[in-house]
């Protein structure tokens, strides 16, 4: 039986807009994956990590989500050899997942330790994506906003959505985000 080959565009891939804005009260800025130069090049397509890099050059970390082979949709070195540090956390998405509490917690952990890093650059961005950054995207980045800095859920999520442009789609996850316990200021 012959291989199936991977798509080149993931399904519902254009219906999202490219990039976000920085979230409130945050440094992060959620993404749709990009996509490799010459498939975007096929398909007339302008958001490859090159692209990103323009629309956002205060990007300095990029934490993949998605559930996919490291480097599928693009080439990681795109982003390394730019200076950009690439984190994978491979995550399963879907209708019926909420990320599990380990990746929640290696998340924290990925994104601690580049807030925390005396070289960093005060003014340098967290990037995030998923497939389409919508709810594995969401979830890490609200999770993030409670649990760390403190924001009640309600307004991390308006404040996410409002950032990505887009509503985050799955039910489950927004419960799970709304039952989140937070530190109050």
């Amino acid at each position: 039986m012959p291989r199936r080959k991977a798509k080149d565009i993931p399904d519902g891939w254009r219906n999202y807009s490219n990039i976000g804005k920085v979230v409130p009260y945050t440094r992060f800025v959620p993404f749709k994956v990009p996509l490799k130069e010459h498939v975007c090049n096929n398909h007339g397509i302008e958001f490859s990590p090159n692209n990103l890099l323009q629309y956002q050059p205060r990007i300095k970390l990029i934490i993949d989500v998605t559930n996919t082979d490291y480097g599928r949709y693009y080439d990681p070195e795109d982003f390394t050899k730019r200076g950009v540090r690439v984190e994978k956390i491979m995550c399963p998405g879907g209708p019926t997942n909420v990320p599990s509490a380990s990746l929640v917690e290696k998340f924290f952990h990925v994104v601690d330790e580049f807030l925390n890093d005396p070289q960093a650059n005060q003014n340098s961005l967290i990037g995030v994506h998923c497939t389409h950054r919508l709810n594995r995207t969401g979830y890490f980045i609200c999770k993030y906003m409670i649990s760390k800095l403190g924001i009640q859920p309600e307004l991390a999520i308006s404040s996410f959505q409002t950032a990505r442009g887009h509503p985050i789609e799955r039910k489950l996850i927004i419960e799970n985000i709304l039952q989140t316990s937070y530190i109050q200021n």
